[in-house]
């Protein structure tokens, strides 16, 4: 699997992000009951009153750099409503196929979305399909995706070299629930890839991996945990007063797998003399019969 790092290295360096939690709004607008303009009949539409029509109005603006239409409002209104029966409330499309350099100040985005300040919002948010910004507070998010029973925010990449979310910032992702952040990847992917470095992202194992942490250089920490750790491929066995070994069963082990065993009973002259992996098992020797039950601790690492 190939993964082009290059361009998210450069959007990471450019893209806006946000922490924590933020707050919605929606609006609805009462319509009045008369439509007083209606396809064809050459009226002006009016300001105030419901316009019908079986067929597209449109607002061109030919002067490079401006909106077409604008939506504003003076007090806590919403400035611009969308509303659809089946189909989409809001359709936002930016149709320029040339990829984007990164360098110039540039918009070509589905839907921007803001809140706050926005001096100090990215210059190009390019080939993105929606584009999240907040300055207002640490409690500001660029983005608030939230579901009663659904995914609040879902990430999807097609290719193996596309990527479901990317996420910049002093948060990049910052995912509340019963489960935060979930990574659903078929395999030969990676769920989740944490990178630590300055670097350009590392190319993911093409094995099929969980979770990927990787850290660019000896100075930094790949997987750092603060509190318990529970391995399932971990545990502790006991052996009886006369027992010098003891074959424990563990499906995926093989000869080649990395056993640590240690003795978690104090016995002088008793220690664990070695671990032999097999397929399907491992043995763990001592170096003789304690005399009265120990305990041994284990990891498999591979």
């Amino acid at each position: 699997m190939t993964t082009d790092t290059g361009s998210l290295r450069s959007r990471r360096a450019i893209l806006g992000a946000a922490i924590g939690g933020a707050a919605a709004v929606a609006a609805t607008a009462a319509v009045p009951l008369t439509a007083l303009a209606s396809t064809g009949d050459g009226t002006a539409a009016n300001l105030g009153e419901a316009n019908t029509s079986n067929t597209v109005t449109s607002f061109e603006n030919l002067d490079d750099g401006e909106a077409s239409l604008a939506g504003v409002h003076s007090a806590t209104g919403t400035a611009v409503t969308g509303t659809s029966v089946t189909g989409s409330g809001v359709d936002g499309w930016s149709s320029d196929t040339t990829p984007s350099t990164w360098a110039d100040p540039s918009h070509r985005t589905g839907v921007i979305g803001a809140v706050g300040d926005r001096t100090t919002a990215p210059a190009n948010t390019d080939e993105v399909g929606v584009h999240g910004y907040a300055a207002v507070s640490p409690g500001s998010a660029g983005v608030w995706g939230h579901s009663v029973d659904g995914a609040g925010v879902v990430g999807t990449g097609v290719s193996d070299v596309s990527t479901g979310v990317y996420a910049a910032g002093d948060w990049g992702v910052y995912a509340t629930g019963f489960v935060g952040v979930v990574g659903d990847v078929s395999a030969p992917g990676v769920g989740v890839l944490g990178f630590v470095g300055a670097g350009t992202l590392p190319t993911p194992p093409s094995t099929g991996v969980g979770v990927y942490a990787y850290a660019e250089s000896t100075t930094q920490f790949a997987l750092q945990v603060r509190g318990k750790v529970k391995l399932n491929r971990s545990g502790r066995t006991s052996l009886g007063s006369t027992a010098t070994s003891k074959t424990i069963t563990m499906t995926g082990v093989t000869t080649s797998s990395y056993v640590v065993a240690t003795m978690q009973t104090n016995v002088s002259g008793v220690y664990v003399r070695a671990v032999v992996p097999a397929a399907g098992s491992f043995k763990i020797y001592l170096s003789k019969a304690a005399g009265k039950t120990v305990w041994v601790g284990y990891v498999v690492i591979n």
